[in-house]
């Protein structure tokens, strides 16, 4: 971290001195360069923090701000050159205030934790070494991305003269988008709960008489939350269609993509249905789901 502070003083041998003072290389505090300049018609103490984590800007700054009063001057102003993690800046506002676990009482992350990762953060996990969230999370956001293209379509088509004689409908394909993709938004979390369900059963023990039972339930629980996935994407395959044909013709790619989306996060449900009840102790168990669930796809393929 580059961090600079400016004394109230066009000496810069005072500035010079402080840095010497401060320095690893001299004996001062640790990970921290620091030398002595004058810029613009002020004494600056210029440094790189190599660590802040081993030493803090609000430690450096203290340290700096010491001397200087020892040698009769004031600190002017500090500044960071180019971007420091969000602790940094933090950890000094909490040093200044003497106050203890400061991010504990910190509003604006728990905001961003109420609402939930970011698409790029999502991403990130969809992409780590765990196993949630996994196929069937991103099977539920793609259902969530087709439905809100169609909701897209649908809004630019609404109103408008050209269209005058299927605002009716266009009206209803709208209102059933939104609560498919609101719905298939759930889905992204649910899937990865039931997940979490399952993995709680196997961690049973072996001789557990129990193990079998509770993994059949969990396992019949997690072929649900796919099964209503697919409900909700075979539902918007048909939306995805008609809104294309009878919606805004500029927007008529859209609605191409938004079908993909939804034959895609229909696959991916259907599969993921098909593995948990091929999972089950007695398969028979969750034979319904299954049919289901293959119903939906030859459904589908007739249209």
């Amino acid at each position: 971290m580059a961090f600079n502070i400016y004394l109230d003083t066009g000496d810069v041998t005072i500035a010079k001195d402080i840095a010497k003072r401060i320095r690893t290389s001299s004996g001062g505090l640790p990970a921290v360069q620091a030398s002595g300049f004058e810029v613009e018609g002020k004494a600056q103490v210029s440094m790189n923090l190599l660590d802040i984590d081993v030493t803090s800007p609000a430690t450096v700054f203290a340290a700096v701000a010491a001397a200087a009063r020892q040698r009769g001057v004031a600190v002017l102003k500090s500044e960071v050159v180019g971007l420091v993690p969000e602790r940094a800046v933090l950890g000094a506002g909490a040093a200044s205030l003497k106050l203890a676990h400061a991010e504990a009482h910190l509003l604006e992350p728990k905001i961003r934790a109420a609402e939930g990762p970011t698409l790029d953060g999502w991403l990130d996990e969809l992409a780590g070494g765990a196993p949630v969230p996994g196929g069937g999370s991103a099977a539920a956001l793609a259902g969530a991305l087709a439905a809100a293209l169609v909701a897209m379509v649908a809004r630019l088509t609404s109103g408008r003269k050209a269209y005058a004689g299927v605002q009716h409908r266009v009206a209803e394909i709208l209102a059933e988008a939104e609560a498919l993709r609101a719905q298939l938004r759930r889905l992204v979390d649910d899937d990865a709960a039931a997940y979490a369900k399952v993995s709680a059963a196997y961690r049973l023990p072996k001789d557990d008489p129990h193990r079998t039972r509770a993994g059949d339930e969990a396992l019949v629980g997690a072929a649900q939350t796919p099964l209503a996935m697919a409900r909700g994407a075979a539902r918007l395959v048909g939306l995805a269609r008609e809104i294309g044909t009878i919606g805004n013709r500029n927007a008529h790619s859209d609605a191409s993509v938004a079908e993909a989306l939804a034959r895609a996060a229909l696959a991916g449900a259907v599969e993921n249905v098909r593995v948990n009840v091929q999972s089950l102790s007695e398969p028979g168990l969750g034979r319904s789901l299954l049919d289901e669930a293959e119903g939906l796809v030859r459904q589908v393929g007739q249209t």
